[in-house]
């Protein structure tokens, strides 16, 4: 329990904005990769976001996000 709360003191206390860099370090990292082209990509980084959508099996969508949402409640 002490151990929980002394993690929870020094974690990301405004919802994970400490983890963002800049738009043009951002826009240099980002501009060196190269998509690949595949059939079972609806979303990538062509259409940029913070979610890629993966076509898997017919009918079917696996949506994989880096957004993060922190605990609203310990």
């Amino acid at each position: 329990e002490e151990a929980s709360q002394a993690i929870s003191a020094v974690a990301m206390r405004c919802g994970g904005c400490g983890a963002k860099v800049g738009s043009t370090v951002l826009s240099r990292a980002l501009g060196e990769l190269r998509p690949i082209e595949r059939d079972d990509i609806i979303i990538g980084l062509h259409a940029p976001d913070d979610a890629a959508v993966l076509r898997v099996p017919p009918g079917m969508a696996v949506v994989h996000t880096v957004d993060f949402f922190r605990a609203f409640i310990d």
